[in-house]
């Protein structure tokens, strides 16, 4: 017996206060009917007029107790109504908050009444007349692409099914329009027990704009690397194109003549002596020529020779086989500043504007300046060439290289000239 009474008071200490008071004048009330009758007429001792007087007192002090019972039982349900309707508050703001605060779309579904309230980011999203729908299983059901249909709806009803109170899917959804967004779609159940009569709380997220954006990239993405093919391929022809032209403008005369010397051979009014040594001058170009262009295809060391000796080089070469005298003028310390890149975009650029020179100027005087102010290097090259009329020059393949080249460094190119006047070009790039 004694020891079930603690589990006894333990449960009458977890009734509610309205409960307890109400079991207390319950009994109350008895033992008032019971014994209130007997008590009075022990008190008249058989004097009716006393025993009147005894039962007025005994209603009016019923009257106040019941008063007081109430009072007390009203103001514990009004504290407790006032508890409620405070707390309902709190959460219709946080909600209200949370929906203002953020574009998604919010919902609850109540499955007794197979309704779903939504907020009012849901209802513009998808263009619902109101914040409350009616048959929403079916309605969401209806709503999903019918190519996601049955993958969304197999994977939360196995969700729901294994008791996970969580899931979350993407999908395109319906809106009232007739047109589908895309849209990651999360549930979270309220209650536990059966899932299947759980009600849920949702939120959706409007993803379209960014899968639209992700599309465009991949769009524009593909259409960039189709672009650098292009570009590659196009690059690759014009090299070969250039190379044909420098083999069959200069070696090829070279070797042309030296065989028509060679030819003479034959003739017995030739001098040999002269015309043996003529033919050894054209080899001799051809074979200087060929260097020079087999330099120009591979890229030089920079960490072994530097930028000015590589230059001065190709300079020296330049003179070997063309009448043309170079001053070759770089600040101390320049080289240094630069990555090899740099200094490979540095060679490219010169040798760009060189042949330029070779083919086109009809110079005798070129001079290269490389200098670094600040974050910036600069190129400027001069001749003392023909020179041309810049806003009618057309940019051959040359110029447009070496602004391809500036680019990779946020560069900038200038040319000046005029006809009778020279050409001077000066590019300067971010280091």
């Amino acid at each position: 017996m004694h020891a079930h009474l603690p589990m006894k008071s333990n449960a009458i200490s977890r009734l509610s206060i309205p409960l307890r008071l109400s079991l207390a004048y319950c009994f109350f009330s008895c033992g008032w009917i019971i014994f209130s009758g007997e008590i009075a007429q022990t008190m008249a001792g058989g004097d009716l007029h006393r025993l009147n007087h005894i039962e007025s007192l005994k209603g009016i002090f019923f009257v106040i107790v019941s008063t007081l019972f109430l009072f007390f039982l009203s103001r514990n349900l009004y504290r407790k109504q006032r508890e409620v309707t405070e707390k309902y508050r709190v959460v219709a703001e946080r909600e209200e908050a949370v929906s203002m605060a953020t574009s998604d779309g919010i919902y609850q579904f109540n499955h007794a009444t197979d309704t779903i309230s939504i907020n009012q980011n849901m209802r513009q999203m998808l263009g619902l007349p109101s914040t409350t729908v009616t048959g929403s299983r079916k309605f969401w059901e209806q709503s999903i692409h019918p190519d996601d249909r049955t993958r969304v709806l197999s994977y939360f009803d196995k969700a729901r099914s294994s008791g996970t109170r969580f899931a979350r899917a993407e999908y395109r959804g319906r809106t009232s329009n007739g047109e589908y967004i895309h849209v990651l779609h999360s549930i979270y159940l309220l209650e536990h027990g059966d899932p299947q009569t759980s009600n849920v709380i949702g939120y959706v997220q409007d993803l379209s704009q960014l899968r639209n954006l992700q599309q465009l990239y991949h769009e524009r993405e593909l259409q960039q690397k189709n672009e650098i093919a292009r570009s590659i391929v196009n690059a690759e022809e014009t090299e070969r194109n250039r190379w044909a032209e420098e083999l069959h403008d200069n070696i090829s005369q070279l070797l042309s003549v030296a065989n028509l010397y060679a030819a003479s051979l034959s003739n017995p009014k030739t001098e040999v002596e002269a015309t043996v040594k003529r033919v050894r001058e054209m080899i001799e170009l051809s074979i200087q020529e060929i260097r020079r262009l087999s330099a120009n295809l591979k890229p030089p060391s920079f960490e072994d020779t530097g930028l000015y000796n590589v230059i001065s080089e190709l300079t020296r070469d330049i003179s070997q086989v063309r009448d043309i005298s170079f001053d070759v003028i770089q600040e101390k310390g320049t080289a240094e500043i630069m990555t090899e890149e740099q200094q490979l975009m540095v060679y490219r650029i010169v040798q760009e504007s060189l042949n330029n020179i070779i083919k086109y100027a009809n110079a005798t005087e070129v001079v290269i300046a490389i200098s670094v102010t600040g974050q910036h290097a600069a190129i400027r090259i001069t001749d003392n060439g023909s020179g041309v009329d810049v806003a009618t020059m057309r940019e051959g393949t040359g110029i447009r290289n070496i602004r391809s080249r500036l680019e990779l460094f946020d560069g900038q190119l200038e040319l000046k000239s005029a006809p009778g006047e020279g050409f001077e070009m000066s590019a300067s790039f971010l280091l």
